[in-house]
């Protein structure tokens, strides 16, 4: 699951539920909230192997954003998006928008 969250509003721009998200597909989300929104200043993310890949560092450089990272076991670092991990999964699969069985 990705959650693409604004800091400032704390406002959902992007929920993506799959199977797998690599670095292409969040690389295709941000370049679709880039097109809406515009391009971020900076983007905080965990350090997991799809968000660290070149793929998306690519996509930072070239956009302007840096990149600041959560440390691992530090989810104080990210306090919008654990609340919000916690309420989607307590959603029942048909209450999730976009989701069947």
């Amino acid at each position: 699951m990705l959650h693409v969250l604004d800091v400032h509003t704390r406002e959902a721009l992007a929920i993506v539920i799959d199977r797998r998200i690599d670095a292409d597909a969040l690389v295709a989300c941000l370049e679709h909230l880039a097109s809406v929104h515009g391009a971020p200043d900076y983007i905080r993310m965990d350090n997991g192997p799809e968000l660290t890949a070149n793929a998306v560092r690519d996509w930072c450089r070239f956009n302007g954003a840096t990149t600041s990272y959560i440390e691992p076991g530090s989810p104080w670092q990210n306090p919008f998006i654990e609340p919000a991990t916690k309420l989607i999964g307590a959603l029942g699969p048909t209450d999730r928008p976009g989701v069947s069985l």
